[in-house]
């Protein structure tokens, strides 16, 4: 049986406001966003990650014929690939219409940018979840590799306990603790700092369960809901950033700049 897995979402030369709310909504509804500014990689990228979903910006990098003869070219060699249109040009206008939908087999629609954003971030997650993007995993979760930038503490009993997180995701994470602690199930901790990459944020989380991991010790915490609508959009900015600069390095891409969590 085939296992269903989150596909990546790869905006190609994204228009500037694409790389702020679009994305941070996207990441907040737990998709796993990306932006690419080369459209030669894209090939590579799908012969990784052949369910990745490419919207394609046609109003830049090239010219509309261009454009045509590439995704032409690029669906006879990936002949899988999903591909959506991102443009300023009217969706109901006729040649673009019929070039990429009815000629081309553009199989995930085309994406009006002209509209408010709120209007295209709403169009893109019909796409989306038309799609079944998430597949089964339905949270974005990513690997905090610096351990020393992305720590927790937390008093406890008079002492303060000190960690470092493992990863992360919008309603919890998972993290090492220098010492064990014999938590209650549910146990609600308090004031527990979350140290992301220099950024601190302070709340209440629940602690959920352990588990051993390459005789290592894992402590899984959930956020308390008022600690996840208060600091959510940094740890979505955080999600975001991380993701994509682990992106950049895997298919070495000179990309855009990654957003700082702030």
């Amino acid at each position: 049986m085939k296992k269903y897995i989150s596909k990546k979402v790869i905006f190609v030369y994204p228009p500037e406001h694409f790389r702020g709310t679009v994305m941070e909504t996207l990441t907040g509804r737990d998709y796993e966003v990306y932006t690419l500014k080369d459209h030669d990689k894209i090939a590579e990228i799908y012969s990784r990650y052949p369910d990745s979903i490419f919207f394609i910006n046609i109003d830049t990098g090239m010219s509309i014929v261009d454009w045509e003869f590439f995704i032409m070219t690029l669906s006879d060699r990936c002949h899988s690939i999903n591909i959506g249109i991102i443009t300023f040009n009217r969706s109901s206008d006729r040649r673009v219409v019929e070039t990429f939908i009815g000629q081309l087999n553009v199989n995930c629609g085309i994406i009006e940018i002209k509209q408010r954003v709120s209007e295209v971030t709403g169009q893109l997650l019909k796409v989306l979840e038309a799609n079944e993007v998430k597949g089964m995993n339905r949270i974005v979760r990513c690997n905090a590799i610096e351990r020393d930038k992305n720590r927790i503490n937390f008093p406890m009993n008079g002492l303060y306990i000190n960690g470092n997180i493992m990863d992360l995701g919008i309603s919890g994470f998972t993290c090492t603790l220098e010492k064990p602690v014999p938590f209650m199930d549910r146990q609600l901790i308090q004031n527990i700092q979350v140290r992301l990459n220099g950024i601190i944020i302070s709340g209440d989380c629940y602690y959920i369960s352990k588990k051993e991991v390459n005789s290592e010790l894992l402590y899984i915490f959930a956020f308390h809901p008022d600690y996840r609508l208060k600091v959510g959009p940094k740890i979505q900015k955080y999600i975001y950033s991380s993701l994509q600069s682990r992106f950049n390095r895997e298919f070495a891409l000179d990309c855009y700049t990654v957003p700082a969590v702030g």
